[in-house]
């Protein structure tokens, strides 16, 4: 038997879910009596139409029609109801009830891939005319937790029958997935997420895989529990569940061309590109149009992967000449120089005995952040812009990193001291607050201007004090013991 489109189905109402530009609908009707019809039809935000519009026939007569759905102002993503009626002067109208969703475009519910870089080609069919600026959020990598259970009872907690995952949403995340992969198809496994304030999220269907997504998530701890309903002959069955938090567009995955450049109802092929990502799965999802979304997977396989150029095995990079394998600070000054944090000087050294400047601090922040959006320039008197480290200063002046003095100068070339560098690295890199903190050194007090800065470092490990209980706050610091302190607190702020 052959196939026929869910909206073509001959039942008195209409309805269409994905309306792009125009739809047409087919209905068999059969005259009840002998009479000529006229078409009617009204459905707010779209023209309707009917062919024939017209129905001259005897009882028991029958007529196939086909109904023409066109968009004109009808918002996307929304449900407009109406009616589309046969009217005879002096009999009943025979009215059917319609209801009708119009989407910007039709996409691929999901793209795969494999490989640390690669591509993907698609098709796209927009039901606009104009241009549209796909968004991407991810892509992010998928914690995976693989298991294997009997059937029992839902528990919260891990036992023979559940297992347990922990996610931590961050703030400002755009989206969280749970995905548990049942390892075979005939097993019933169910998910349920606890979240943040207690409340609980199931996906409990009939088949073996369930997902769960939830948009902008509040942050805060959630807990994923794998219950194993059912299986043939009550047998132990492996599953994985697969955990994935997006924070937005991520920079490792792009599409080609953007904007796209549409025209109602024709085929748009496009491109979607990746790059350095490494082993695992990762995932994300490019938004065309307001609710169209496509899922994008990609798979690396282990020994793929970009290089690390901060590892100095695989850093093209010659040593400075100052830093030599087994010198102090040598890691540190080697992961600024691989990182593209720090280029050294002219004669090929990294002068890690002088102290560091106000400008080069600045530098290696912004070196180090690598902001996407230029900065509100700064107003120094002695940093114009043709000054080396006029952007990094701009940037950092902008995010209320550091400021000036009084007199209006910024003073590049004076020297940093170890209570400002502690300062610098909180306000661009600690968290909103560190309450209840104290350094615990005697020159540090609570009222102390660099405080909270030092107690940060201190409680992560950054920067310790000296043996007899200072911090000595008021004295400079090299730009060997800045590579130090940047390179502890990259290690920090990513394992976050």
């Amino acid at each position: 038997m052959g196939q026929i489109a869910g909206r073509d189905v001959n039942v008195a109402s209409i309805a269409v879910n994905d309306l792009l530009g125009s739809a047409t609908v087919t209905r068999t009707v059969t005259a009840t009596e002998t009479g000529t019809w006229v078409a009617e039809g009204s459905v707010p935000g779209y023209e309707v139409t009917a062919s024939p519009s017209t129905l001259s026939l005897t009882a028991g007569e029958s007529a196939t029609v086909e109904i023409t759905l066109t968009r004109t102002n009808a918002p996307a993503e929304e449900w407009s109801q109406g009616s589309f009626t046969w009217a005879r002067p002096g009999a009943t109208d025979v009215t059917s009830p319609v209801a009708v969703r119009a989407v910007d475009v039709a996409a691929p519910e999901i793209i795969t891939g494999e490989g640390s870089s690669g591509s993907a080609d698609a098709e796209i069919t927009p039901g606009v005319t104009g241009t549209l600026d796909p968004t991407i959020d991810g892509l992010g990598p998928a914690t995976v937790e693989e298991f294997a259970k009997i059937p029992g009872g839902l528990f919260g907690g891990e036992d023979d029958s559940n297992h347990l995952m922990e996610t931590v949403v961050p703030e400002g995340a755009t989206s969280v997935t749970w995905s548990l992969n049942a390892g075979d198809t005939a097993s019933d496994w169910d998910l349920f997420v606890v979240t943040p304030d207690g409340g609980v999220i199931q996906e409990a269907t009939g088949s073996g895989s369930e997902q769960l997504v939830l948009a902008d998530p509040a942050p805060g701890t959630y807990y994923a529990i794998s219950n194993l309903y059912s299986s043939p002959e009550s047998a132990e069955v492996p599953a994985s569940m697969e955990a994935v938090v997006l924070a937005g567009d991520a920079g490792n995955l792009t599409v080609s061309p953007d904007p796209l450049v549409v025209e109602t109802g024709q085929p748009t092929p496009v491109s979607l590109e990746w790059s350095g990502l490494a082993p695992g799965t990762w995932k994300g999802t490019v938004e065309w149009a307001a609710g169209t979304r496509t899922a994008v997977t990609v798979t690396v396989a282990e020994g793929e992967g970009p290089t690390d150029p901060t590892d100095p095995t695989e850093c093209e990079a010659a040593d400075f000449s100052d830093n030599t394998s087994g010198s102090p600070y040598y890691e540190p000054v080697r992961w600024m120089q691989c990182s593209g944090i720090s280029v050294g000087r002219g004669d090929g050294s990294y002068g890690k005995s002088e102290n560091l400047t106000r400008g080069a601090a600045m530098e290696f922040l912004y070196r180090y952040v690598d902001p996407e959006k230029e900065s509100k320039p700064a107003k120094f008197s002695d940093v114009g812009k043709d000054h080396p480290n006029y952007d990094a200063i701009s940037w950092a002046s902008a995010q209320r990193i550091v400021g000036g003095h009084k007199d209006g100068t910024f003073r590049p070339s004076g020297s940093v001291t170890r209570g400002e560098l502690a300062t610098f690295l909180y306000r661009a890199l600690g968290p909103n607050s560190v309450k209840g903190a104290r350094s615990g050194y005697s020159d540090v007090p609570p009222s102390h201007r660099h405080a909270k800065a030092i107690a940060w470092l201190t409680m992560e490990g950054i920067a310790v004090g000296h043996t007899d209980g200072t911090f000595r706050p008021d004295r400079a610091v090299t730009r060997g013991e800045s590579a130090a302190w940047l390179y502890r607190t990259h290690g920090v702020v990513t394992a976050e």
